[in-house]
């Protein structure tokens, strides 16, 4: 009996050894290719918006957002609840059909936002949705970007119908339609069109109010065509021109984006070849304060402390993006952080795209599709990178963040979503 419980029990350490054996030795599954990560902060709600690429805006601890490309009134800006996601309203109270508000196309002041389509613009209170007025200047070719400055004036630059040389700024306050023209420019060259590029205030030594505007133009001289960029200051206390520099053998054209201002002088980007440069104009004369050659063309300016820090991307001489801190005053260099932009599968491909970037106290946020950057402004260190974008989604340009309740808002083109702010960031 014992003889053949010992058999019994051999036999039994036998097939359990082949049982082990076969599960030690079986293929591990393969894991799927482009496989998503497990988002690596926490999701608190998400929302239904529509196809979505626009900037979110964070106002009285709700987030407004806006949908585009998908309906017939054209985009559709909503407000969810910052605390649960629930849609509290929506607005789209064109003269037509408006959409695509980015970057230079909008600013907000206050409790208000200023929408500038070609000839429209449009002001609505972001607290309750009700459209505070609305402006058509449907007599001239108007350009689809606004300006504000610290006195709560907005800026609308337009071309003439009629003159082609000719351009027109005016303003307004911004809770009142009331335009007024400020200035008129007409060029001595027979151009055949002249579109302003960005606008923005400082003052001077003596402390007057200098409005600077940037201009391209064009026109063909015998079957070649010709290219003309100028910056121009314009005096709003004495309501004068103080100068007119025209830097067209310098570079090709001033960038979009929106300029900066800050030490008495005006920060923007130009167009050299296939480089970038970075540019800092006195507002006492139109000269050059300063200037830094950068290897790819510029996409954002922020203002931090006594530092302007800028995103540098879009350009064909290197597969890289920077983000780089520059002295207000002097241009040195403070710090330089610079990321892979290839597309490699487990590598996250880095995009800084133009007015995309959010500063939030020292740190500089940025979306990267799976990925959210955060950086240290104050030494360009590595704060935070890793992916949180929930699957099949891609995180789109900026974020709003509601400081209190340590969360941030962002939007994968279909939905709104809130994250918990990373433990990284603190204050």
């Amino acid at each position: 009996m014992r003889k053949i419980n010992a058999i019994i029990y051999l036999l039994f350490i036998i097939l359990i050894s082949s049982k082990c054996k076969e599960e030690a030795i079986k293929p591990l599954p393969k894991k799927n290719i482009g496989e998503y990560p497990t988002p690596a902060l926490d999701t608190l709600w998400t929302a239904p918006l529509g196809f979505s690429i626009t900037p979110k805006f964070i106002n009285n601890k709700d987030v407004l957002m806006s949908s585009q490309y998908t309906d017939p009134k054209g985009e559709i800006f909503k407000l969810f609840d910052g605390n649960t996601g629930k849609q509290k309203w929506e607005w789209a109270d064109y003269f037509k059909v408006e959409e695509d508000f980015s970057g230079g196309s909008h600013t907000v002041i206050n409790d208000a936002l200023i929408l500038c389509g070609r000839n429209a613009t449009y002001a609505l209170n972001m607290l309750t949705g009700q459209t505070l007025w609305k402006h058509l200047m449907d007599t001239m070719i108007g350009s689809p970007q606004i300006y504000n400055d610290e006195d709560g004036y907005i800026y609308h630059g337009f071309g003439s119908k009629t003159e082609n040389s000719t351009y027109y700024i005016y303003k307004t306050k911004y809770h009142e339609p009331k335009w007024e023209l400020v200035c008129t420019f007409k060029d001595t060259l027979p151009v055949d069109r002249v579109l302003g590029t960005s606008v923005a205030c400082s003052n001077n030594a003596k402390g007057e109010k200098i409005m600077v505007f940037t201009l391209y133009m064009d026109y063909t001289l015998k079957g070649e065509l010709k290219t003309v960029s100028k910056v121009c200051g314009y005096n709003l206390n004495t309501q004068q021109y103080e100068w007119i520099k025209d830097y067209s053998d310098q570079w090709g054209e001033l960038s979009v984006c929106k300029m900066q201002s800050g030490n008495s002088k005006v920060f923007t980007f130009a167009a050299k070849g296939p480089r970038g440069l970075f540019l800092a104009f006195d507002v006492n004369n139109g000269n050059i304060a300063w200037k830094q050659e950068l290897p790819e063309y510029g996409t954002s300016l922020m203002l931090y402390k006594n530092s302007i820090v800028i995103t540098s991307d879009y350009g064909s001489t290197t597969d890289k993006g920077f983000v780089i801190s520059f002295d207000q005053n002097s241009g040195n260099k403070i710090w330089e952080s610079i990321f892979i932009t290839e597309n490699i599968m487990g590598k996250p491909s880095y995009q800084f795209g133009f007015d995309a970037s959010n500063i939030f106290k020292n740190y500089l946020f940025s979306t990267q599709c799976d990925n959210l950057l955060v950086l240290n402004l104050d030494n360009g260190a590595i704060v935070f990178n890793k992916p949180v974008s929930l699957p099949n989604g891609c995180l789109q340009y900026g974020v709003a963040i509601n400081e209190q309740k340590r969360c941030f808002y962002v939007q994968d083109r279909n939905k709104a979503i809130c994250y918990k702010l990373p433990e990284e960031v603190k204050y």
